[in-house]
């Protein structure tokens, strides 16, 4: 397999992952990889409060949607992927972890969507905890414990535009090297097929 550019952005909610992979893929023309459980859910032709009320009792959708964005980025040279788990899913040339406090985060959150701050930052909280338990249980993956990053921005100190300018950096620094092994990679495929199948 051919392998171009790779990122994996990562990051809890409302850390700028989105932000950072446009940012940065625009600069460096990357195909952003956004396949979330609202696509997942048009593809299996449900809505996604049924999938998000499914989810709860049964891990395959979990499973699914992390095949499916090992899948797109395997197949295609020179991306980015930003979510959650993307550090631990792909094989990347830089492994990237966004971060910044709790109550930073809400606070985005609240301007972004114009709700109530003390309700977001609850929701946020319980959030954190639910992924962090989640892939824990899926794959054994503690995520945040970053071992496996190369490069952690506190988002905080740093502007959107910074931000990205610091992932360009590095990626260019990085540009002559071989691409790293993700260990977690083959790791998580094989839970994947050995719960839900092969694709």
């Amino acid at each position: 397999m051919n392998h171009g550019v790779r990122i994996a952005i990562s990051g809890l909610a409302g850390c700028g992952n989105t932000t950072a992979c446009k940012n940065v893929a625009k600069t460096l023309k990357l195909k952003v990889v956004n396949f979330t459980l609202r696509n997942l859910a048009e593809e299996m032709g449900m809505t996604l409060d049924e999938i998000l009320d499914k989810r709860k009792d049964d891990p395959k959708y979990d499973y699914l949607l992390d095949r499916k964005q090992i899948s797109l980025v395997s197949s295609e040279d020179d991306t980015i992927l930003g979510s959650r788990l993307s550090s631990w899913l792909i094989y990347a040339d830089l492994k990237v972890w966004l971060d910044a406090s709790l109550r930073e985060r809400a606070a985005r959150i609240v301007e972004r969507e114009e709700r109530e701050y003390y309700e977001v930052l609850v929701e946020t909280k319980k959030r954190d905890e639910e992924d962090i338990a989640t892939y824990k249980k899926l794959y054994g993956i503690d995520i945040m414990k970053h071992d496996e990053i190369d490069l952690t921005i506190n988002t905080e100190r740093f502007d959107a535009n910074e931000v990205a300018q610091i992932i360009i950096n590095t990626v260019r620094v990085l540009e002559a090297r071989k691409p790293k092994h993700n260990r977690y990679t083959q790791r998580i495929m094989d839970t994947i097929n050995k719960k839900i199948g092969r694709s």
